[in-house]
């Protein structure tokens, strides 16, 4: 997994890819994204033995408000959950293996969902497992340990774009290609999940993605739902064709 640095070098490249004449309304709306989206971080000390779901937003918080309503959601249902900066990795870690709670949820988006593959991969050294992990558009992903009961990946593709290791999403591969325990969901087939101008910008904040990982959610609980489960369908939606510097100049929702 790349490092904060590593992360921010592969942005400022992303310029270089950009015509000259576009460049100036691309840096105003980095410049926006990073002054406005910083969202709180969240409490590591809240962290205890009882049942956990952490949440880790992208990077920067960009593109990351979808989460704190996720959030929301899940308190809202008796849930206890939070959502934490993609910095604070190490130190979730750190906590869930001071309090080694009886259940554990791990949510992350882009390089959010990275970092909570770092984390469970952590877990994994301690013989902690996992019993739920899921990532919405993973960016640069390690595998996915084996202590992880069960991972559920949303992700849409965007292409050509998809060769640069920002603004994307990417299947996952288990440790050993070991695929048990693990679903790639593609959106763009799923026409249950996807929404119009679906994009990196936009998919943390997806209502019906939040609905399915609720869904997850409670049934990890054991908590009976009313889910029906569906069949991949292909879908007409296409990746957009401004991929990448379009994915930036879209407001988060």
């Amino acid at each position: 997994m790349q490092d904060r640095t590593q992360r921010f070098s592969l942005f400022c490249s992303f310029f270089s890819f950009v015509p000259s004449c576009l460049r100036g309304s691309l840096f105003l709306s980095v410049v926006f994204a990073i002054g406005c989206s910083r969202l709180s971080p969240g409490s590591i000390r809240a962290i205890d033995p009882q049942p956990q779901v952490c949440l880790v937003r992208g990077f920067l918080d960009w593109y990351s408000t979808g989460m704190d309503r996720l959030k929301d959601e899940l308190q809202s249902i008796g849930i206890h959950a939070d959502a934490y900066r993609d910095e604070q990795w190490k130190d979730i870690a750190d906590a869930l293996l001071a309090n080694r709670p009886g259940s554990i949820v791990l949510i992350g988006f882009s390089y959010g969902a990275d970092d909570v593959i770092s984390i469970s991969r952590r877990l994994d050294e301690h013989h902690l497992p996992v019993q739920l992990l899921i990532t919405i558009d993973p960016v640069t992903p390690d595998p996915v340990p084996l202590n992880v009961v069960r991972c559920v990946n949303f992700y849409e593709p965007n292409g050509f774009w998809d060769i640069f290791p920002w603004l994307r999403g990417v299947p996952l591969h288990r440790d050993g290609d070991n695929p048990s325990g693990l679903e790639n969901i593609d959106i763009r087939r799923r026409l249950d999940l996807v929404e119009p101008n679906t994009s990196h910008a936009t998919i943390a904040g997806n209502e019906e993605v939040h609905r399915a990982i609720i869904e997850l959610v409670l049934a990890t609980r054991g908590v009976k739902t009313n889910i029906v489960q569906r069949k991949p369908i292909i879908s007409s939606v296409s990746p957009p064709l401004c991929g990448g510097f379009g994915l930036l100049l879209q407001n988060d929702r």
